[in-house]
């Protein structure tokens, strides 16, 4: 994910769940601004908070007192975004694109667990890193689906 030196947008929010809608409010914002359709603005809003929500609950265990950084970027293909913590590293590899089933029932949602899904389906590419104590989960939502 190479940036084009297009517009940047640096977000440094406290891990409390009650910053995790406006730093994926701004994040919508800032893509619209530089040219994704909105549906797509849509997306990668809610890949954001969950991967921001992720960062606060199973990284940081909930402390509150930590950090998450939210980088998203204009690159030629569309947009970049990158959510960074310094908690607990991801153990499990991330789920692969298709075949997401939806649970269905009224405690459909209740246990959780959902997110990394939601951002693998939703955008064009997810990739996690670790290292030297700092996670990196970045997700790339394309201006156009792929083949045009």
């Amino acid at each position: 994910m190479k940036r084009d030196d297009g517009p940047l947008l640096r977000l440094r929010i406290a891990s409390r769940l009650e910053q995790v809608a406006g730093a994926g409010r701004a994040v919508a914002e800032f893509a619209r601004n530089s040219g994704l359709p909105p549906a797509a603005a849509d997306e990668l809003e809610l890949a954001v908070c969950e991967a921001v929500n992720n960062a606060i609950r199973h990284a940081y265990d909930g402390t509150p007192e930590r950090t998450v950084e939210i980088v998203a970027s204009s690159v030629v293909e569309g947009i970049d975004v990158v959510v960074r913590d310094t908690g607990r590293a991801l153990t499990k590899p991330l789920p692969t694109r298709g075949g997401f089933p939806i649970p269905s029932g009224p405690s459909r949602l209740a246990g959780g667990g959902m997110g990394l899904r939601i951002m693998v389906e939703t955008m064009d590419e997810v990739r996690y890193s670790s290292k030297d104590g700092v996670n990196e989960l970045a997700l790339r939502k394309r201006r156009l689906p792929p083949g045009r």
